[in-house]
């Protein structure tokens, strides 16, 4: 059992108060009924891929074509290709319920697909870059936005917003559902909120909330039957909460970002720590850290659990390990021949392990044996995806996050207008969900019709037509407004006013002028109301603006407005300009502002040349993630002696802007071509170290080209993210040169010479004995040789030589002269940018003379 491991405090529902690390504090909720904007694909490196339909087909995407894959794993080939993208793009693919969910988080798009059909059902637009999450029980299906922290419900046919979205202004680190359908929501400062939808009330209950502590923005959580694991990155912890066996316990190697997958058996839960090459796999008995990076697998992917044993993609090996719950190899490693990066996904029983860009895909079966099908070849039929039948306009993501029809209609704007449409007798609800009783939807109850000056696109007390959807009356005209008697007229009707004056005689005389109580109007004329007309109301101005801040400075302002019915909303910054212009039917938008910044806001109702203006809105306060830092500044110096030298460099910076959320540290990283290091520093930090070493034994030939150039990257981080990179550059100044020896002394102990010919050729050969400082100089030695008949000769040797053989050239030696001639020899030090000499050693040579008119030999 689990020795170590300290019990996870209680939850806020069952022990009556909620706690953080701080203390008691009451956790607040910001709940509002904002658009549904794209988020990140909260707590996954590497996207898995869901097929959760026993359907005995499964598809795979392919991000090298842009296309998702239909494949038969009973026979092993693939039988349809949808071009979805561009070929590269970031596809991530979800499955069930009849239902096909297509992401592709680089052109920030969503598409639903009828897989009775393979016709789009529904789209919308998302966020670019990988950010969006989906969740699934039953018929439920949620969006996920970790950016804007928010969490919505969404049709799963139309992906349209239902009811209120729940929203958390810390920041959300996590979020996953159980086999349960509880919603589990992690923020940023660790408070763990056990969330439930009401499909009644449409909205989320919040059923309990505490304090995880020591998680933070890194954190990732896997659920299970019931309840979840929160694997904390930022100080490496372990706790379980809403099981029946909720603990705590240390995990060192989670570090960095981590990769999860969405749920996994309580008993068995394993999480990936690319940075740190490391695999955590959480049974009862134990917490194994597993260092994968010793087995070639330096960045584990996201891992999947299957019959008991844990499968890991390697990413840019082309691998998948298989490991045991202790953390040891539960077989042989399973190659990903043509690609680097492979996905692992679950339907019907079996692990496939995708290979997107290559013709095959391995599947993995119940007893751990491995088939391989076909997922891709030349002759697949490809198709490109069109709309259902009753909604044949092509999907345009308009510049606002919405949507508009190849007509430049608002199929929904920034505001999501099927979720927030005001509720209007007679038309239909635009909130009903999937399965309800609800009348067929008439086309002029189209929300995206330019007949918003009435709320919900159609007049109040309009007839919705027959229980079938089809009109009582006949068409619209052509200009897409009604008056208040559309739909109930009749051709009877439609003759009481005569169009030929001249076909139509009076039924009586008109009365002579003594008798004029009623006259009757000419029969050309007709007839003209006797009271006067009622001046037109006023247009209202908005009430009730209030303003709530979301992420990265994104604020929602929302509104009521009294009538008459607007063409337009304007929504205005106190002190600036117009941000956005919504239609008339809405009461909320998105806006943005500069992230830290501080700011209220004006609806005005637009009618024609009529505009009026609200009162100013809450002022509210914005965060985002901090800046780049300013002033980063790279340097370094060489530090130590001349054998082992030490280069230190440092990094210097001025403070990030933080964005309205304080900087909460730094993460500064180096390379170099002696390695890359990293230092996570608190936010009250300016500066960073980093030394490296190198051995220098022959004046710096080892460490040249090693150590010293180094570049710099660093980032800021608060309760928000992380923010861009500041980046520098420093050269390594030249190696220090090594001290001089001491000069002066004598090296020479002895010297030997063989005898000269008459010629004056011979050696003399010499025995050194070097002082101490010389022996362990680490710059460069020569010897200097006078007396020689042609000037001085020199050359090199090693400082802790003890011998050298010195060439002698007298050359002929002529009587009367004597034949002895005298020589010296001098040692010098140089490191480079001084020298020293050592005493000056004398020897002399002798040899036999020449008489004067002998014959030269």
């Amino acid at each position: 059992m689990i020795g170590s491991l300290r019990r996870l405090v209680a939850s806020a529902r069952r022990r009556g108060r909620r706690h953080n690390t701080k203390g008691s504090a009451e956790i607040a909720v910001v709940v509002v009924a904002f658009s549904l904007v794209a988020g990140v694909f909260v707590g996954n490196g590497i996207s898995s891929t869901g097929v959760n339909v026993a359907d005995g087909l499964t598809w795979l995407s392919d991000d090298p074509s842009g296309r998702v894959i239909q494949v038969n794993p009973s026979t092993g080939r693939p039988e349809l290709a949808l071009k979805v993208g561009a070929p590269g793009d970031d596809l991530e693919i979800v499955q069930y319920d009849g239902q096909l969910y297509v992401l592709n988080h680089t052109t920030g798009q969503l598409m639903a697909f009828d897989l009775t059909s393979i016709l789009i059902s529904g789209q919308r637009s998302i966020t670019q870059g990988g950010v969006v999450h989906t969740l699934h029980h039953g018929d439920q299906l949620f969006l996920v936005d970790d950016k804007a922290s928010t969490i919505a419900a969404i049709d799963p046919i139309s992906t349209e917003a239902i009811g209120t979205i729940w929203a958390s202004p810390a920041g959300l680190a996590d979020v996953g559902i159980d086999d349960a359908g509880t919603v589990w929501a992690l923020e940023d400062d660790g408070t763990l909120h056990e969330l439930a939808w009401s499909p009644e009330q449409q909205e989320f209950t919040t059923r309990s909330s505490e304090a995880i502590d020591q998680s933070g923005p890194q954190s990732v959580l896997v659920t299970h039957a019931l309840g979840a694991t929160v694997f904390g990155a930022d100080h490496g912890i372990v706790v379980r909460a809403g099981t029946d066996a909720d603990f705590s316990a240390d995990a060192p190697r989670l570090s960095g970002r981590l990769v999860a997958p969405e749920s996994a058996p309580e008993d068995l839960v394993p999480v990936s720590a690319p940075d740190t090459g490391t695999v955590v796999i959480v049974t009862p008995e134990k917490v194994n850290e597993v260092n994968v990076a010793e087995v070639d697998c330096a960045k584990p992917g996201t891992p999947e659990e299957y019959e008991s044993v844990v499968y890991v993609p390697c990413q840019g090996v082309g691998k998948v390990l298989r490991l045991r719950a202790d953390g040891k190899r539960a077989g042989e490693d399973i190659p990903t021949p043509g690609a680097q990066t492979p996905e692992l996904v679950r339907d019907d029983g079996r692990l496939i392990i995708n290979a997107p860009g290559t013709t095959h895909a391995t599947v993995v079966n119940p007893d751990g044996s491995l088939d391989t099908i076909q997922r891709d070849d030349d002759q697949l039929p490809i198709e490109t995806p069109s709309k259902t039948a009753n909604d044949t306009a092509p999907f345009v993501p308009d510049d606002n996050g919405g949507s508009r029809n190849d007509d430049g209609r608002d199929k929904c704007p920034v505001v999501d207008c099927t979720a927030l449409q005001p509720q209007v007798p007679g038309a239909k609800n635009p909130n009903q969900g999937r399965g309800e009783d609800k009348p067929t939807d008439d086309p002029s109850d189209d929300p995206s019709d330019d007949r918003s000056d009435h709320p919900g696109g159609k007049p109040t007390g309009v007839p919705t037509g027959d229980p079938t959807g089809g009109p009582t009356g006949g068409p619209r005209d052509p200009g897409g407004s009604t008056g208040p008697g559309e739909g109930t007229s009749s051709p009877t009707d439609a003759g009481t006013l005569p169009t030929d004056p001249t076909s139509t005689t009076p039924t009586n005389p008109t009365p002579p002028p003594t008798t004029p109580t009623n006259p009757t109007p000419p029969p050309t004329t007709p007839t003209t109301p006797t009271t006067p007309t009622t001046p037109a109301e006023p247009l209202q101005a908005p009430t009730g603006v209030s303003a709530v801040a979301g992420a990265d400075g994104r604020v929602t302002v929302s509104w009521s407005h009294g009538g008459p019915t607007a063409t337009s909303f304007v929504v205005s910054l106190v002190g600036g300009g117009d941000l956005t212009t919504v239609d008339g039917s809405s009461r909320q938008a998105m806006v943005t502002i500069a992230a830290g910044s501080s700011a209220s806001f004006t609806v005005s109702a637009v009618s024609g040349s009529d505009r009026a203006r609200s009162a100013a809105s809450n002022t509210v306060s914005t965060t985002g993630a901090p800046g780049a830092p300013a002033n980063v500044t790279a340097t370094g110096e060489w530090r130590g002696n001349w054998k082992i030298e030490r280069y230190v460099g440092t990094v210097t910076w001025d403070a990030a802007p933080d964005n309205g959320s304080p900087v909460t540290g730094y993460t500064v990283s180096v390379s170099s071509p002696d390695g890359d290091q990293v230092r996570n520093v608190a936010g009250d930090v300016r500066s960073a170290s980093f030394t490296w070493s190198c051995y220098n034994p022959d004046g710096g030939a080892e460490c040249g080209g090693i150590v010293g150039d180094f570049s710099v990257r660093i980032t800021a981080t608060n309760a928000i993210g992380t923010g861009p990179a500041a980046t520098d550059a420093a050269n390594a100044p030249p190696l220090p040169p090594p001290p001089l020896p001491a000069g002066g002394q004598q090296h020479v102990t002895a010297e030997k010479t063989d005898p000269i010919w008459v010629e004056g050729f011979g050696d003399t050969v010499l025995t050194l004995n070097p002082p101490d400082s010389w022996k362990t100089f680490g710059g460069t030695c020569t010897w200097t040789h006078s007396g020689n008949r042609n000037g001085d000769r020199s050359g090199t040797l090693p400082c802790d030589a003890t011998t050298l053989t010195v060439p002698i050239d007298n050359g002929y030696i002529w009587q009367p002269n004597s034949g002895n001639v005298g020589h010296s020899i001098t040692f010098t030090a140089s490191n480079g940018s001084g020298t020293v000499d050592s005493a000056r050693y004398t020897w002399t040579t002798r040899q036999d003379t020449l008489c004067e008119g002998c014959q030269v030999p």
